[in-house]
């Protein structure tokens, strides 16, 4: 299948309703964000600074059951997601090439789950799919889970059992819905410390029509569980709704924050508005002073 009837068969419209009310309630929180972030300092992104990606990184130990303890792998795991935030900012193209070279040296949890041949290419294509950032996100977690899944299968000697957690709570997945998500223009997913893993053997089928809590709240674990990619035409549905749920709690975690940002006219056009008006009221002052008597009436200032 190409890219574009991939696209097509991973449209919002071929999804359930409760999928679409939920993204279009997403798109709405979004163009808030956007505009309220036009107004803030953006010099340093706090949704990507280092430390957002300590508090990721602990969330995510947290919901794998990895201990804690292992600084040097957390440090090497919060360098990995910062390096893909740079990434994003540089705007590297996202090619077989780059994603061979992030899959095998992204850090893992241990042991390190292996990588079939050929992943580089199946994540490219899956990270350029034209759909909803979220359905895009979603599509690229999942391609990597069962890819790392595939690779673990193909290894000679490898016991699941005995395998560490299993491969929809280790790292890479998840920088790489950040990565997609960041490439459009949108924070990366929260991290929910209360969100269990799903049990052996079985995953989320159900598609809850409340919303998530607000990060970082964490007074009640929300109804949905992490879910562990499924075959089938809806494999992706509950992640889906599981992303736009921890997408919605970082915009209203981003909200919250600017809400205390001291505002200004700092729009990417703001010096150059700014100018022409010092420019226009000059002119007004100098030239025009009966409309400068009207305006004086009208506006004191």
């Amino acid at each position: 299948m190409d890219i574009r009837r991939r696209g097509r068969a991973l449209a919002p419209e071929s999804f359930p309703d409760p999928v679409r009310r939920r993204l279009g309630n997403l798109d709405r929180l979004r163009e808030v964000w956007t505009e309220r972030r036009r107004y803030g300092d953006r010099s340093e992104d706090p949704a990507v600074n280092r430390r957002s990606a300590r508090r990721r990184v602990e969330a995510l130990r947290h919901l794998a059951g990895v201990d804690a303890s292992d600084a040097g792998g957390g440090a090497a795991e919060e360098d990995a997601f910062l390096a893909i935030a740079e990434d994003c900012r540089s705007g590297v193209r996202l090619t077989p090439e780059y994603f061979e070279e992030l899959v095998h040296g992204a850090p893992d949890f241990s042991p390190p789950l292996p990588a079939p041949s050929g992943v580089g290419e199946l994540l490219a294509e899956a990270a350029a799919v034209e759909t909803h950032p979220v359905i895009r996100a979603a599509h690229l977690f999942a391609t990597c889970t069962e890819a790392l899944e595939s690779g673990s299968a193909q290894a000679a000697g490898h016991d699941p059992a005995t395998g560490g957690p299993p491969p929809h709570l280790r790292p890479l997945p998840w920088w790489l819905a950040g990565l997609s998500l960041l490439r459009s223009d949108l924070p990366p997913p929260a991290i929910d410390l209360n969100c269990p893993p799903p049990p052996p053997g079985r995953a989320s089928t159900g598609i809850p029509d409340a919303p998530a809590a607000e990060f970082p709240r964490r007074e009640a674990a929300p109804e949905t569980p992490v879910p562990a990619p499924r075959a089938g035409e809806d494999r992706l549905t509950p992640l889906v709704l599981l992303l736009a749920d921890l997408e919605t709690a970082a915009l209203r975690s981003e909200l919250t924050r600017l809400a205390h940002v001291q505002v200004g006219a700092r729009g990417d056009s703001g010096r150059l508005a700014a100018a022409v008006h010092r420019r226009i009221v000059e002119h007004l002052r100098l030239r025009c002073a009966p409309l400068h008597q009207v305006l004086r009436e009208l506006d004191p200032g």
